[in-house]
């Protein structure tokens, strides 16, 4: 329970953040925000039930170990590991999203939204968030990291996902100095361009490392941004049934 609540006290304070300092200025799209509220709600419904079936412990009893226990650890070391090795798995878990045709049609709706704001963090297709949630325990149980420092990076994750998604304008500087280590909201919103190549760049959930060490970097001050638009072309989705049942809009 304490998680969601985070969770909406997170978006409020980042919509806040939005409404005071936008990068861009828009007029508030409520039908959309409400989407992909809604769309949250029903990924949260299906991951509940899944639990409540006992799937979640029955793969985790599954997955062998490899001997390594990073749990055991002393707390400093075993914290910083792993946020990075979940940092780096889902670095390409967002890749192997777009690399796969199957999985990109799950991931899609991600996409779809043609004006990134904090709600777009919350613009996952339950299948997606259900697929991801198996990928991750896999590797909690395949190297031995307590659930404790799991929820930790939960927490860290969804923060910045919310923090990267949002339409925030961050003084320069500032900015400049995060670009060294973190994603930004301006380095995500070249991942939501609606353009192919753009698309696949700036994969990064927390640190921006994992793009420089792969070759998916891109500085966004190569781009004039406000020309060049979000979504996915031809493949309007600003209705709830389209999103939820990954279609169109007729």
């Amino acid at each position: 329970m304490g998680k969601y609540i985070y969770l909406g006290l997170a978006t409020i304070f980042f919509f806040f953040l939005e409404f005071r300092k936008p990068f861009f200025t828009r007029k508030l799209n409520i039908k959309k925000n409400l989407n992909n509220f809604l769309l949250t709600l029903s990924s949260l419904l299906i991951i509940k039930l899944t639990s409540y079936m006992g799937l979640f412990s029955l793969w985790s009893d599954l997955i062998p170990s490899i001997g390594i226990e990073i749990k055991n650890m002393s707390a400093l070391p075993r914290v910083g590991l792993t946020i990075i090795i979940l940092d780096f798995c889902i670095y390409w878990q967002h890749r192997f999203f777009h690399l796969s045709s199957f999985l990109f049609k799950l991931h899609i709706p991600h996409h779809t939204d043609e004006e990134l704001n904090v709600s777009s963090a919350l613009r996952f297709h339950p299948s997606e968030i259900f697929l991801s949630a198996f990928y991750k325990l896999f590797i909690v149980n395949l190297i031995g990291i307590s659930f404790t420092d799991y929820a930790l990076y939960e927490v860290i994750l969804t923060s910045f996902a919310l923090f990267n998604h949002s339409n925030i304008k961050i003084p320069e500087r500032i900015n400049d100095f995060l670009e060294y280590f973190f994603i930004t909201p301006t380095l995500h919103y070249v991942h939501h361009i609606n353009e192919s190549k753009l698309m696949n760049m700036n994969f990064g959930n927390i640190f921006n490392i994992w793009d420089r060490l792969f070759g998916t970097y891109l500085n966004w001050k190569t781009l004039d941004l406000g020309h060049l638009k979000q979504g996915v072309k031809n493949y309007p989705q600003k209705n709830f049934s389209s999103l939820l049942f990954l279609k169109k809009d007729q």
